[in-house]
């Protein structure tokens, strides 16, 4: 595929994707960069210089974008795909089932892809304070702890989940008293700030008033 410079020597494909992200952020409840950037857990600065089109941002980062936004990779980049043809072009059934996929959940409501967000961003933070607890209990028992088996640390990520969607803040709350009475390692603490920090955000976002 060609992607030729515009007058500004921006390639097409990043332009595009530039536009696209401003176009689809707003209406799904990010109406200011600063809290899309806060939701990707990154700095402003780096965000808007991918709306701006000064740089482009990895394929880690592009699937995250996709996943707060409820859109496909194709949408995301502004590229349609292709489609079955009725002069008997190459079929490409999987690729069209995904792009209207995509384009069912871009329709769908606002609330509905924010209510997919919140619930994502519950349970990530509902597994790393499991992950969490666990690590903190081997270490002080030197002994695997009953958290940190399969089933049984599926079964206590969903407890902390359900408590999060029903009662998020208070939930939060009892998190982190829990935790900051104990000697969590300071990485695990940054990271659970930050999973705390995108929960909150997509809370807000919801109930502030379009």
């Amino acid at each position: 595929m060609n992607q030729k410079p515009d007058a500004c020597g921006i390639p097409e494909a990043r332009r595009d994707f530039s536009t696209q992200l401003r176009e689809l952020r707003v209406p799904r409840g990010y109406r200011t960069a600063r809290s899309f950037a806060r939701a990707l857990g990154i700095d402003e600065n780096r965000y808007t210089r991918y709306e701006r089109a000064e740089v482009e941002p990895d394929l880690d980062m592009i699937r995250r974008i996709c996943q707060l936004l409820a859109v496909t990779p194709n949408e995301l980049l502004g590229t349609p795909s292709p489609s079955l043809g009725m002069d008997g072009g190459v079929a490409t059934a999987d690729t069209d089932m995904t792009s209207s996929i995509g384009r069912a959940q871009a329709h769908q409501p606002q609330s509905e892809n924010r209510a997919r967000s919140i619930a994502t961003a519950s349970w990530q933070l509902a597994e790393k304070v499991i992950a969490v607890r666990a690590s903190h209990a081997a270490s002080a028992s030197h002994s695997l702890p009953v958290a940190a088996r399969g089933l049984e640390a599926l079964s206590l990520t969903g407890t902390v989940y359900k408590e999060l969607m029903q009662q998020p803040f208070e939930t939060i709350a009892a998190i982190s008293a829990d935790l900051l009475a104990a000697r969590i390692a300071d990485d695990d603490l940054g990271e659970l700030r930050h999973r705390i920090d995108v929960l909150v955000t997509l809370i807000k976002a919801g109930s502030t008033p379009v």
